[in-house]
């Protein structure tokens, strides 16, 4: 029985213009986030990695972590990944910390 691993989530973000697509050299793009976690028993514990990403609104084409910009990596970063997009993602294991606390609390 498998009970850890890792997974990752796409977070959405906003639309940001002022890069040129290599592909259709259209200046819209999408950005988004891809986190990646260590789970036990399908309950995320620790974030092992954070990817940034862009995709363009006319021709798909993205553009992924090295290929982004860095000034606009750091930007997109802080907008995408806010404490209220990745927070609820945990809550599973704030759960499990305050039910070990409540057991060890009650034996004493």
């Amino acid at each position: 029985m498998i009970f850890f691993g890792s997974k990752g989530k796409t977070i959405s973000g906003q639309l940001v213009e002022g890069v040129q697509c290599p592909n259709c050299e259209n200046t819209e793009f999408i950005t988004f986030g891809i986190m990646r976690y260590f789970h036990l028993y399908w309950i995320p514990t620790l974030i092992t990695s954070k990817v940034v990403g862009l995709e363009c609104t006319h021709c798909k084409r993205t553009l992924i972590d090295k290929e982004v910009p860095a000034e606009l990596s750091q930007k997109i970063k802080s907008t995408v990944f806010t404490k209220k997009k990745t927070i609820p993602m945990f809550s599973g294991l704030i759960l499990i910390g305050l039910l070990v606390l409540f057991g060890v609390y009650s034996s004493k």
